[in-house]
């Protein structure tokens, strides 16, 4: 009975899915992550230590889809611990938005500003980069065509001349070809990896940008999340590494105290 009831589940989900809903489009991360937990906790494969998190630390948390008006997706948030520790698990964080509605406090966009300001000087510098990665192999491959072009010509003389010697030169000059081919390879490699930290630099710049107009404490929505829901976006990411001043969180901690407690 039990076992056709997950079916059950799961064939609904896959409906949600199928829907073009945009709500439920990571309805299928957001399961394969809660399954792989669960299965870690059972198996005993879960870390006895965490991160250590500053009150006031900005984080990427990763909410994942829920019923309502309960905050789904990955949204920054600020921590609420006072005292955090490497053995706990939870964080009490208050969620972040780019846009203002009820119950949501307009803070300091510093931060982020900075951290934007910080990416897309990143960003250009990986495009001068690349930029010069690119001229030099465009004149690699230049002088490839030309090697190749002389190689034939040569070839077609030396044979022509009858001179016994010919194949000495033309294994030199091949051995020239394969070096720039070499050098071009290099390249290219670097060229690949600088396209994929570029994309990467892109993909954070365009969540922190977001923020740098203005940016919104959701004071209504603190809640507990456990920390292995606490992730970066990329390698790029400086969340975790930021933090808000004490003034915002003493405006952030006065919202929290009149809403649930007048």
């Amino acid at each position: 009975m039990s076992e056709k009831i997950l079916d059950s589940s799961n064939n609904i989900y896959k409906d949600l899915y199928k829907s073009g809903n945009p709500r439920f489009k990571n309805l299928p991360n957001h399961h394969r992550n809660q399954s792989n937990w669960l299965k870690k906790e059972h198996d005993n494969q879960i870390k006895s230590y965490y991160r250590n998190y500053k009150r006031g630390a900005i984080v990427f948390v990763e909410f994942g889809v829920n019923i309502g008006h309960e905050l789904s997706g990955g949204h920054f948030a600020i921590v609420l611990n006072k005292n955090d520790n490497k053995r706990n698990s939870i964080l009490n964080v208050v969620p972040l938005s780019s846009k203002s509605k009820k119950y949501y406090l307009n803070i300091d966009k510093t931060v982020f500003e900075n951290a934007a300001n910080t990416l897309k000087a990143k960003h250009d510098d990986f495009m001068k980069d690349y930029e010069e990665k690119e001229r030099k192999k465009e004149n690699l491959s230049s002088e490839i065509n030309e090697i190749d072009d002389s190689m034939t010509r040569r070839i077609n003389e030396l044979r022509n001349s009858h001179n016994e010697d010919y194949k000495d030169e033309i294994d030199k000059l091949g051995k020239d070809l394969i070096t720039l081919e070499e050098k071009v390879d290099d390249i290219v490699s670097i060229l690949n990896e600088l396209t994929e930290n570029k994309k990467q630099i892109e993909e954070v710049y365009l969540k922190y940008s977001k923020f740098d107009k203005n940016t919104y404490a959701c004071y209504q929505s603190v809640t507990p999340v456990s920390k292995l829901k606490i992730r970066r976006i990329n390698k790029y990411d400086p969340s975790g590494t930021m933090k808000v001043d004490n003034g915002t969180l003493d405006k952030i901690d006065q919202k929290i105290i009149e809403f649930y407690t007048n």
